[in-house]
């Protein structure tokens, strides 16, 4: 394990507070995180100081009172927020999600005993150093999440956790220890309860992690649980593996491999379960449209891939390459060669395509409605249709983006057209 390095900020609310009589730890991911030699994204402080105790250590620092039922306020410092929260134990978790009620509590052990994974139950400071009550350093080790305690306990007192054990496993490329597992399908239902949103941040952070696809094969119940039209299925099967064919972390492109697997496989399917996990409308029709195009052929033309750039815009496109590069990788009876080899070719070409700022879009075109109507073409509907005539035209090499060529063109469609 690698040696815990803290932040400026951290050491600061360490020492102040041990200063004050108050020994404090860092605890929970950021600790995690330390000792796999990551760099953690927040670091949290647990100490046996009250809110209005770590604020009267600080008098000339600004803190926001984030959560003073459970103990928290956060610390804003020079080189960012830390979360400071006093020790406790939890009571009932009679809605599956928070506690009822806390206890202040001043021993570390104690507030370490409620937390959800052996991995996420560990806290150190330089002058005691590792606390690790639950044997967390060596489930680490060992690639192992494990529940603090009685798994289905655990899992009952928060039905996010369930989300939250898979997607560290897909995360890190860890296991799931057996009892911990065999409870994450004892109680999987529970999920039904947790709010969509929840669900879709655990499922985002899991669809990235490196070890996503024996998870997502292993607890194909679980995510059939939040998504039941993802069904274990060949193509679920393939769904998981061409998710970890994909490099990237676009999770644009992730959760339309994922919705592969859906049935019925259609795009309204595919809304409608972006739609009930809350997904952003951006990222619903980004989703939604490379869904709709998952079949459609890609060519390594010129013609066929300029007007792929105009449909989709530049960021589409090189995602669907993406995507359907993923999925072919992952063909039950080997790669498609052929078909990977065209979608390298058309990604290179559309590159080289825009390279020379071509025209992809009539806001791009050496012509306007301004210069349709000096044709003598009345204001209408017509207008808009020479304006695509020849957006089209250029598109396919029939004439190039030059204002006199393109008018040129247009008089010789002028007799069709009206």
């Amino acid at each position: 394990m690698k040696p815990i390095e803290l932040p400026a900020g951290a050491r600061f609310l360490l020492d102040t507070l041990a200063i004050n009589g108050f020994p404090s730890y860092i605890v929970g991911g950021c600790v995690r995180d330390s000792l796999l030699g990551l760099i953690p994204k927040d670091w949290d402080i647990c100490t046996p100081a009250k809110p209005g105790e770590v604020k009267a250590c600080l008098p000339d620092v600004r803190i926001i009172e984030t959560g003073l039922k459970h103990g928290t306020v956060t610390v804003l410092l020079p080189d960012g927020q830390y979360e400071v929260t006093t020790f406790r134990i939890d009571g009932a978790y009679t809605d599956h999600r928070r506690p009822d009620s806390v206890e202040f509590v001043t021993d570390i052990k104690a507030d370490l005993a409620r937390r959800d994974f052996t991995v996420n139950a560990m806290a150190y400071n330089k002058a005691v150093g590792l606390v690790d009550p639950f044997g967390g350093q060596e489930d680490l080790a060992n690639g192992l999440i494990r529940c603090v305690g009685e798994p289905r306990k655990r899992f009952c007192e928060d039905g996010l956790r369930i989300m939250r054990a898979i997607r560290f496993a897909g995360v890190y490329g860890f296991s799931i220890e057996k009892q911990t597992s065999l409870a994450i399908f004892a109680e999987k239902s529970l999920l039904k309860n947790i709010a969509a949103e929840r669900i879709r941040e655990e499922l985002c952070k899991l669809l990235v992690g490196k070890g996503v696809s024996p998870i997502l094969s292993e607890y194909a119940e679980v995510v059939a649980t939040v998504i039941p039209e993802c069904v274990p299925s060949a193509d679920y099967t393939r769904a998981a593996l061409a998710i970890s064919k994909y490099t990237g972390d676009d999770i644009r492109v992730l959760l339309t491999l994922l919705l592969r697997a859906a049935t019925p496989l259609e795009p309204e399917t595919a809304d409608r379960i972006l739609s009930r996990l809350r997904f952003d409308n951006k990222t619903r029709r980004d989703v939604v449209q490379l869904f709709s195009c998952r079949d459609r052929a890609i060519t390594p033309e010129s013609a066929s891939v300029r007007r792929l750039l105009s449909e989709l815009g530049q960021a589409q496109f090189f995602r669907l390459i993406e995507e359907r590069t993923a999925w072919l990788a992952a063909e039950a009876s080997g790669a498609d060669w052929e078909r990977l080899s065209c979608l390298t070719q058309a990604d290179a070409l559309a590159k080289s395509i825009l390279a020379s700022n071509p025209c992809l879009d009539a806001k791009t075109l050496a012509i306007n409605g301004e210069d349709i109507l000096a044709l003598g073409v009345r204001e209408g509907k017509t207008v808009g249709g020479l304006l695509t005539l020849a957006l089209n035209a250029v598109l396919d090499g029939t004439v190039t983006n030059d204002r006199e060529a393109l008018l040129s063109y247009l008089r010789l469609q002028l007799p069709h057209t009206e």
